[in-house]
């Protein structure tokens, strides 16, 4: 058995690493710390084989930890798990450590420092079982789950529970805490994704712009924006909780497009007068995507940034604005006379182009990119560009096409609420994860309402 410590003041980043080096080698035993002190004191009764440490703890540093194993006769190897580099930290210049883990995207460098570590501890990675276990309390941090998800019954028996795509919500977790079941299991070739989507996840919640100046255009664009558009949200229904909560995804989504120099480029042109159609249209759709996801049970500030982010770069590769207005194909060769061949290809290929730039970009989120190429897909399939029946819609793009759907009616008709908007389309919108969003909404914004 291999004793590995690991330090990480950020609870979720924490439960995963250990997940991942846990999953690597059955011989793995992870002691998990969130602070300098806990981590002193395992250090001083136990001996570790290899420590992890972040570098910026409440009550100390890595660079401690670090002079710490040096002083002391045991040497233990180092590796450090920060955006700061080790030449960046007095106690680590020139020094020599066992590895370094650059966050954000630690799961591959994570990777190849433990098949060395494997290789000098004659650790063979055959025989590995064929699934591996994930903390249950961290599947409702990823919406919706990356991979199919099982329950073990016995050593070699497991049951599929869910699939790829489908929501684990309050009440699924709650149903397994009941249980006492603290784990849950996904295959092991599909472990890769859901450490990486879990790790993005969770960093999109942390992150915090490194390039202010960049980012302050966009976001006082977004809060001017916002605030010219007060009178809109009271005027559909949106509640105060939610203008708040709107506004503060809004400014974290601007921020994770920013870090993008490409993208925030894009955006800056997009966003340029709220007087024009684009802007205007993705600067509601960001507020009323965040409001119909607070209405969900399985919510959280997370998913609403996906959906926000995707509310901006929905129509950002359209070469032409006014094509942003333009809902279906059919609408489209209503107003062939209105744009160029090239600007009507945009148009039909806009969908797979900003899924594709989404995917293309490193940091951004998770399921971004399935949003962009459903967005404008319909229940019935009669959308695009690969007709979906509502069943195949995943539930982050099911809210975001009714979002859609309801902003481009209230652009034209700014008397429609989003309680008439859902009296209107109930039958419209009335199969797969479609049927429980509606239901959900109605309770909040019809229900409540009699």
């Amino acid at each position: 058995m291999k004793k590995i410590l690991i330090i990480e003041d950020e609870e979720d980043l924490l439960e995963v690493m250990q997940t991942a080096v846990e999953s690597l080698h059955p011989e793995y035993k992870v002691t998990p710390c969130l602070n300098y002190l806990t981590a002193l004191n395992a250090l001083t009764n136990q001996t570790f084989d290899l420590v992890i440490s972040d570098q910026n703890l409440p009550d100390g540093t890595g660079g401690k930890i670090f002079q710490i194993l040096q002083e002391s006769n045991k040497k233990t190897p180092f590796v450090l798990c920060s955006t700061a580099t080790p030449n960046e930290i007095p106690e680590l210049k020139d020094q020599e450590i066992y590895g370094y883990l650059p966050k954000p995207m630690i799961l591959k460098p994570l990777k190849e420092l433990f098949q060395k570590f494997n290789k000098e501890h004659n650790f063979s990675e055959d025989n590995l079982p064929d699934y591996a276990q994930v903390k249950t309390k961290l599947l409702i941090k990823t919406q919706p789950i990356p991979c199919d998800l099982f329950i073990r019954l016995s050593e070699k028996k497991y049951v599929k529970i869910l699939n790829k795509g489908d929501i684990f919500d309050s009440q699924d977790l709650e149903k397994y805490e009941i249980k006492k079941m603290p784990h849950l299991y996904v295959l092991r070739g599909d472990l890769d994704t859901y450490l990486d989507c879990t790790i993005k996840t969770i960093l999109l919640a942390l992150k915090d712009t490194t390039n202010a100046t960049d980012v302050e255009k966009e976001l006082k664009n977004i809060q001017l924006s916002f605030h010219a558009l007060q009178e809109t949200f009271n005027k559909i229904g949106i509640t105060p909780a939610a203008k708040e909560l709107a506004k503060t995804v809004a400014d974290k989504s601007i921020q994770v497009v920013s870090q993008n120099k490409n993208l925030s480029l894009l955006l800056s042109k997009m966003l340029k007068s709220e007087e024009e159609y684009s802007a205007r249209h993705s600067i509601l759709l960001s507020a009323v995507t965040t409001a119909f996801a607070s209405a969900m049970p399985w919510f959280s500030e997370t998913i609403a940034i996906k959906l926000s982010v995707s509310s901006f770069l929905h129509d950002i590769t359209l070469t032409n604005n006014d094509l942003a207005a333009i809902d279906s194909t059919n609408e489209l060769q209503k107003n062939s006379s209105k744009f160029s061949e090239k600007e009507m290809d945009s148009f039909l290929s806009h969908t797979v182009d900003s899924a594709s730039l989404a995917r293309s970009i490193e940091n951004l989120p998770p399921d971004i990119d399935n949003i962009l190429l459903q967005h404008h897909e319909k229940p019935d399939g009669s959308g695009f560009p690969n007709q979906l029946l509502a069943q195949r819609v995943s539930p982050l793009s099911a809210i975001f096409i009714m979002a859609h759907h309801y902003v481009r009616m209230f652009i034209a008709n700014n008397e429609l609420t989003i309680e008439h908007f859902l009296t209107l389309e109930k039958e419209t919108y009335a199969k797969g994860s479609f049927l429980s969003i509606h239901k959900e909404l109605s309770s909040v914004y019809i229900e409540q309402n009699t």
